[in-house]
């Protein structure tokens, strides 16, 4: 018996294949089409917008918390981006650093942020 796990739309709360749902909001493809999306100010991510938020500084659902839990990020030491809550390295480079090791400087940007990921990335185009 093959069964099709389902789960809910972040957005309009109805069931879909799992596969149907991208992104970390969960969403189906009617609500990304539908939702407009913003930058997050803090860890510069594209996100979809569900509800209020606030215009000045909008923020996604991870930096949200964040900031409601932290309050005002620092940069990071690493990629500059104004998202080290807690610490002083953002979640994303804490977490690429933990799997790939401390970075070494960008050539183009400048900034220590490169995280060497292998020859399997790089064949991904990563």
């Amino acid at each position: 018996m093959n069964r099709m796990s389902t789960k809910v739309c972040g957005n309009c709360n109805i069931k879909h294949a799992s596969a149907e749902l991208s992104g970390p909001q969960h969403l189906c493809k009617e609500c990304r089409r539908t939702l407009p999306q913003e930058k997050c100010s803090f860890c510069q991510i594209d996100f979809y917008v569900i509800g209020d938020i606030n215009k000045s500084k909008p923020a996604c659902k991870k930096c949200s918390e964040y900031y409601n839990k932290f309050g005002d990020p620092k940069p990071c030491d690493w990629c500059k981006a104004p998202s080290a809550f807690k610490g002083s390295k953002c979640f994303q480079c804490k977490s690429a650093e933990e799997k790939y090791g401390k970075p070494s400087r960008c050539e183009g940007c400048k900034k220590n942020a490169y995280f060497d990921k292998g020859l399997e990335a790089k064949k991904k185009g990563g």
